[in-house]
């Protein structure tokens, strides 16, 4: 909302942006649902540049590593 991307939903292929300020919304085509994935954790968001981006949302990782001991 008020960041000027455009999604475009890609619901057989091929399919591809027009312009740089879109993003590709694939859930139709890779899980047969309109909320899957994507919509669920990735929003598209306007770079410094002016084209647009999936990036994943989401609290960070309670640990950057997994601690594994020897029993």
């Amino acid at each position: 909302m008020g960041c000027g991307c455009k999604i475009t939903t890609c619901y057989m292929v091929p399919c591809s942006i027009t312009t740089p300020n879109e993003c590709l919304w694939t859930d139709w085509l890779i899980e047969r649902k309109l909320y899957g994935h994507q919509a669920k954790h990735y929003a598209c968001i306007k770079r410094s540049d002016g084209t647009c981006s999936w990036y994943r949302g989401g609290p960070p990782p309670e640990k950057e590593f997994i601690d594994i001991s020897e029993p």
